[in-house]
């Protein structure tokens, strides 16, 4: 009884175990071409559907293969279809496939079609910034017309905008691949769109993105202006040493490069700052350095030496042993121009100083004065003088450097025009009032009276030399008024100014 009843269960066992291994041998390849045949006939479906105007299903056949088989070879085509679709009514929406498809498929054979199409969708839906971050990562690679064209474009919508730093970037990386007219008009948009930029940071984050060296010259001749205006000499120096850089290192035949260096020695502290910051401003631009073309081949290295004019020699020193400097400018004053003159000479340095005296004349000199000499001025002064009939001077003036060197020449000069000095006078320097001079100058005046009793006085010159500032001059003239002295006409080597006296006028050379 036992083998008859152990025997079917033991062959059914067998049995079973086969069923199930056929079982598993037979469902295994199906499962795994599933996803492909789905794939693949969801795709061909949907593509019929597109064809008949059954856009909606397509769409959504579309993204199902996306969503459901993504590593399937027809996915990123799909993916691209559904976005073409929504392209057509909603690109906010297709916007958001594309963006997808760059993500997970970005070596596609679609992906250059859909970086143009995400491009232009951001443009259409002003998405300015992502535009621009797009640009600059394709145009890296990828600097064809194409793209030349579209970035143009970009540039015309970022300035509408008033986004002109955007601008900036973009006009960046288009420049060095750019020619004819739309380089010159980049350009000319370039030294634009930088004037708007008032900060120093900004232009520095620009620059990062700048290749080409006129645009990096237009751009550091910004940043040195913003520094030369906020008074931050010490930065404006380097930028202004960084932009001779651009034009200066050339090269000879030899492939060395050349440095034209100037030194510029000024008071950009203490008491005569605001001159030196004026000087600072005028060699900036004098230099070309905000210029639309290319800088002079020469950088500039700015050295303060604020109230210590003992200070120059050393300075000097430095700069011919570090720099080896061609030539200085500065510095500002009598006593500062004659110590720079001896140090300058001892080296044989060219120096323009900014001087109002004239420096004493040496064989060889290597040092100058900017200023017109005292001799023409003088020269002029007397010309005028004769040319209205004036033939008796006073002469009022400083006693400093300039007022007695420009007294003696009046005084050497002044028979040559027939006009004669009558008298002269000198003051101090630190005064703050003329009654005494004026008082002086009126010894040998003629007074009268008139029928009420008032006293006028007749002076025995009509014509009354000051040299001296417009400041000191206007004193003068009002002390003349005060004094009741009449009849006078003023000269100086000065700017004209307004008298107090209506009835004194002002003359200055005409040169």
């Amino acid at each position: 009884m036992k083998k008859l009843i152990t025997r079917p269960v033991k062959f059914c066992t067998v049995i079973a175990c086969c069923l199930l291994i056929c079982a598993c041998a037979t469902t295994q390849p199906v499962m795994e071409a599933q996803p492909d045949e789905d794939a693949a006939l969801t795709y061909d479906k949907a593509r019929n559907l597109q064809a008949t105007g059954s856009e909606a299903q397509a769409y959504d056949m579309y993204l199902s293969i996306y969503h459901n088989y993504p590593q399937h070879g027809k996915a990123p085509e799909a993916l691209y279809a559904a976005a073409l679709i929504a392209d057509k009514t909603s690109p906010r929406r297709a916007v958001d496939l594309y963006e997808k498809y760059l993500a997970d498929y970005p070596n596609s054979g679609q992906t250059a079609n859909v970086r143009e199409k995400l491009f232009l969708d951001y443009m259409n839906l002003h998405n300015y910034q992502q535009a621009s971050s797009l640009f600059g990562s394709i145009y890296a690679t990828h600097p064809d017309k194409k793209w030349t064209g579209l970035g143009l474009g970009l540039i015309d919508s970022l300035r509408q905008q008033e986004a002109s730093e955007a601008a900036l970037n973009v006009i960046a990386a288009i420049y060095p691949n750019s020619q004819g007219d739309v380089r010159r008009n980049l350009r000319k948009i370039w030294e634009s769109d930088l004037e708007k930029i008032t900060s120093a940071a900004a232009l520095a984050n620009l620059e990062k993105n700048v290749t080409d060296p006129e645009l990096l010259e237009i751009l550091l001749a910004r940043e040195a202006k913003i520094y030369l205006e906020t008074k931050d000499e010490s930065l404006a120096q380097k930028v202004m040493s960084r932009l001779g850089g651009l034009g200066i290192y050339r090269g000879d035949e030899d492939g060395v490069a050349i440095r034209n260096s100037i030194g510029v020695i000024l008071p950009l502290s203490g008491k005569w700052e605001a001159v030196g910051q004026k000087i600072l401003n005028g060699v900036a631009m004098a230099s070309g350095v905000f210029a639309l073309g290319n800088t002079p081949n020469v950088e500039y290295i700015i050295r303060d030496y604020g109230s210590d004019p003992e200070r120059i020699p050393q300075i000097i020193d430095e700069l011919d042993r570090n720099s080896n400097i061609l030539a200085v400018i500065g510095p500002v004053g009598e006593a500062a121009g004659n110590i720079a003159a001896k140090t300058l000479q001892q080296k044989g340095i060219p120096g323009i100083m900014f001087n109002r005296a004239e420096l004493e004349p040496q064989e060889q000199s290597f040092s100058f004065n900017n200023f017109v000499s005292i001799e023409t001025e003088v020269r002029t002064l007397l010309g005028v003088a004769a040319a209205q009939n004036i033939t008796r001077f006073a002469v009022l003036y400083p006693n400093d450097n300039f007022g007695n060197l420009f007294t003696r020449k009046f005084e050497m000069l002044a028979p040559d025009f027939g006009i004669e000095v009558v008298r002269k006078v000198a003051y101090s320097q630190r005064n703050v009032d003329f009654k005494q001079e004026i008082a002086s100058l009126s010894e040998g005046f003629t007074i009268t009276t008139d029928a009420e009793g008032k006293e006028t006085k007749i002076p025995d010159f009509n014509g009354l030399l000051v040299p001296d500032s417009a400041i000191n001059a206007g004193m003068v003239a009002s002390y003349l008024e005060y004094s009741a002295i009449e009849g006078v006409t003023l000269f100086g080597p000065i700017t004209p100014i307004s008298c107090a006296s209506a009835k004194t006028t002002w003359t200055v050379p005409s040169l």
